[in-house]
């Protein structure tokens, strides 16, 4: 039985690889679970069995990326590091492995392009939704603690670091590029920047301006 359940493991594994690969190429809508069967060399019904449709698949691709965003949310409140310095750690390793690591690479662009072309044909969570409250409540401390710019909110600064993570991650897919370490390591010291602390500066700023908008 153990057997046997390792087997239907490993098949999963194979169907999970072959369907990123057909999805990357193909597009979500384009692609079928059909071409993943082929792909993997297994009968339909081996898919069926793993992953009823497509939005299962695709929901076990946000799960994936979630146990990832998850553990490097734990990577941020577990170092001694002051908190806009481990947020851009984090940030060089997720950058290095989308660089990488073909097979993450492929999910972040799966999903990345699946939700800005067809977000009304699936409901489901963004890559980082289930981290999101740990993001904001580890921001908002640091924020309270003046350990990082304290002339945002916790929401507006998860919003602004998600942001250019993706803003980086669709430069190198779109425009092909392939950074250096030391070009990684200056686009964390930008993000190291924009998160330090300030002092004998006005962060009310956007606060006030925010306001009379």
């Amino acid at each position: 039985m153990r057997r046997t359940k390792e087997e239907a493991e490993q098949t999963k594994e194979e169907i999970f690889h072959a369907g990123i690969k057909v999805f990357a190429q193909k597009g979500y809508t384009a692609g079928t679970l059909a071409d993943v069967a082929r792909e993997a060399g297994v009968t339909r019904g081996a898919i069926y069995w793993h992953f009823r449709n497509k939005e299962a698949f695709f929901q076990e691709v946000l799960d994936r990326l979630n146990r990832i965003y998850d553990d490097l949310v734990g990577a941020v409140t577990s170092t001694s590091a002051p908190p806009h310095e481990a947020i851009a750690e984090v940030f060089t390793t997720i950058i290095r492995r989308f660089i990488a690591d073909e097979e993450f690479r492929a999910m972040q662009e799966l999903v990345a392009r699946t939700v800005f072309n067809h977000a009304e044909t699936f409901c489901g969570e963004r890559p980082i939704d289930r981290g999101e409250q740990s993001a904001v409540r580890l921001l908002g401390e640091a924020i309270r603690r003046r350990q990082i710019y304290d002339g945002w909110t916790p929401e507006i600064a998860l919003t602004a670091v998600s942001s250019y993570v993706a803003g980086v991650f669709m430069a190198i897919m779109d425009r092909g590029l392939e950074p250096s370490e030391a070009e990684i390591r200056q686009l964390a010291g930008f993000l190291t920047r924009g998160l330090a602390p300030t002092e004998g500066i006005d962060t009310q700023h956007e606060t006030r301006h925010a306001t009379h908008a």
